[in-house]
Order: structure tokens, then sequence, then C-alpha cells
């Protein structure tokens, strides 16, 4: 079968890295052709692609100075991108991303290509603006198939759709062993993401700095970078946290890291299916996450996590304080929390993949 998918560029994140990892699993089994096509202009991937995979860059990404100069960019847009689908011809598209998906819905009017499109993050929380809302709820129903992450998500398009979407979870592994050789101060907490105001990591460092005094010898480490590292640098500095909390950067594999850690904190405010939170599961790593997306599908409260409120400064500092003082609950929940490597693997949620595509395809027959 020939596949393409379409995306804005394959920089890091969660939806890129989907994207590589369902790309590299079809193209190793010999019996899928697999293409990606992207907005951007850069020609490296982020993560590793197997070397059957072809990446075709558009170099879309133009600015608009104003509204009718953004009509003319978007017409453009969908005039270069219907013909790239077209030059490849596949049996299917699959598209990531809210206004990815706008756009190629409206690219391929009338052109007959099977279409599934997948939603990464939460629509209830992540707001793409009123006129991109609105394109969405006027092309959403042109696809064949639509793609969540959650029965949350799903919930929030109109219920005519809802025979047309599928819940797909993210395949979880374990990092491969080796990593990038990153040297950390223990014991140590982590957490790792794009460094954005979504991401909640100010209020992991505020949560951090109720409890350091208590826990004298632990550490954070945040890994990743973003629009809010300087401000983030500068509040761990008005904190007096410069020696305890540690900025490493973005690192591509993070098994070394996470070998490094006792406990992992994720503190968004909203999300799909985070990826760093599996992972560190998957490395037998606790965790503690903000209830955010398809966590409560991930992390069993209590039995191999903890989840508190999202923006919950004071109950994260309790998550937080509660584990670091007890290495017993560490460990159980650090066991148990391996599971989720057989709850979401590969093999299960590509198979969940290949029904909707089924799906597609005979709707569209």
């Amino acid at each position: 079968m020939n596949i393409v998918f379409v995306i804005s560029s394959l920089d890091a994140g969660g939806a890129e890295r989907v994207v590589c990892t369902m790309a590299n699993h079809w193209a190793a089994s010999c019996e899928h052709s697999i293409s990606i096509v992207t907005f951007s202009e850069i020609n490296d991937s982020f993560y590793p692609l197997h070397e059957s995979v072809s990446v075709q860059n558009l170099s879309l990404l133009w600015p608009s100075q104003n509204l009718l100069q953004s009509v003319v960019n978007n017409l453009k847009r969908s005039i270069v991108l219907r013909r790239a689908i077209r030059n490849i011809n596949p049996d299917v598209v699959i598209s990531f991303v809210d206004t990815v998906n706008v756009r190629l819905l409206l690219s391929l009017l009338g052109a007959g290509y099977p279409v599934l499109i997948s939603e990464r993050s939460d629509p209830w929380k992540h707001d793409i603006g009123k006129v991109w809302g609105k394109l969405r709820s006027l092309t959403y129903p042109l696809a064949d198939r639509i793609v969540v992450q959650s029965s949350n998500a799903k919930q929030f398009f109109p219920r005519r759709l809802s025979n047309k979407i599928d819940i797909i979870a993210n395949p979880v592994s374990a990092p491969h062993p080796g990593g990038e050789n990153v040297s950390l101060p223990s014991p140590l907490i982590t957490s790792i993401g794009r460094q954005s105001a979504e991401k909640g990591h100010s209020r992991l460092i505020k949560a951090f700095s109720q409890i350091a005094s208590r826990h004298e010898s632990w550490h954070l480490a945040l890994v990743g970078d973003g629009p809010l590292n300087l401000f983030l640098k500068q509040l761990v500095s008005s904190l007096g946290l410069n020696d305890r909390v540690h900025f490493t950067g973005q690192i591509v594999n993070v098994a070394n890291c996470l070998q490094q850690t006792e406990l992992f904190v994720l503190p968004s405010s909203y999300e799909g299916f985070p990826n760093a939170l599996c992972e560190a599961m998957a490395s037998g790593v606790a965790v503690i996450s903000t209830e955010c997306g398809a966590v409560k599908d991930i992390v069993h409260h209590g039995y191999d996590g903890l989840i508190v409120p999202c923006e919950d400064v004071s109950a994260l500092a309790g998550a937080m304080d509660a584990l670091m003082s007890d290495s017993q609950m560490r460990e159980t929940f650090a066991f148990r929390a391996q599971n989720v490597t057989e709850r979401f693997s590969l093999p299960t949620v590509m198979s969940f993949w290949e029904s909707s595509i089924d799906k597609a395809l005979h709707r569209a027959s």
C-alpha cells in the first residue's frame, strides 16, 4: 500500500515522533511504500527514519502580513500540497495536527483520496482560534476517518461524527539504551517537554521550591527547549535554585537521562497522549502527572503513579513531597508502571491504525 503522511514539520515533538514511529514500522515491513510530506523547508528529521521512507519538504511556511495575504498564501499552499499528493498518488493520506488537517482537507476537495486526520492535543483546551475552529467544524466531516487519543477528545466533536472517530493511543516503548551522555546529580526529578506555557514548567519549578528545603539532596532536570527557556531560567534564579535545577536542552534519546531519574513529573495544563510520561513509565520510573488529556488512560492513580489537578501548585508539591519521602512507594510505582509497554505496544497500536485505514478505504470505495 502507498501511504503518505502530512505534517507541518519533522522537528522535535510528540506528533512528529509518532509519525516517524509509524512510518518506520510500516516501511520495515516491506509491505508498504511510505512518504512524508511536510510544510517545512528543513530536510533533517529530529527522529531517525527508515532508509526507505521518502520525505518531501514543500517550504510552505510563508509569513502573512494581513488577512488578504493570508488568504492568498493559503490558496497557494493548497495548490502546492494538492500537486505534491497527486504526484505521489497514494492509496491513503494520513494527516497530523488540527490546522494541517484543515489545509489538507481543503487541498484535496474532489481529489478522491481516502483521508485520515488525527488530532494530537486536547481540542477542549488547545485554542486554534475562531477562524481555524470554524474551518475545522466545516472540513472535518469531509474526512473518511478521524483519529483522536482519548474518549474525552472524542466528546469534543459533534455526535454526528462519532461513527467515523477512532480512539488510538500512541505506541509506547522504553527508550533504547545509550542515548546522549548527560551526567546529572542524584536523586533526580525529571520533566521532559517543550518549554512553552501549556507544559507547566513554571508550576513545577514553584512546586519544587516549596519542598526543596525539606529534600536538600534532590535536584530537578528540565529536558527540552522552547520559547519560555529564558523565562524559566530567570524564575529558577529568582527562587535561589540555580544549583538545584538543571536545563539540559533537547535530547533525542532520553534513555540515559531516565536511567538517572528517581521521579518523573508531567506538569502540563493540557496534553493529547503524553509520550514523555509513557517513556518514563516504560523505563521503570515513578511518575506524577496532572490530570490532562489521556493521562487517566495511562496512569492508575495510587497504583502505578499519582495524578494531581491541573495548575494546582500546592497539590503538585504535596505529591512530589510524598514520593520523594517514600522510596518504597517510588519503587512500587516504578515496577508497576512498566506494564504501559504491554498496554500500548507498537503492534497493538498499529493494528488499530490499520483497522482505521481499512474503514477509510471501505468508506471511500
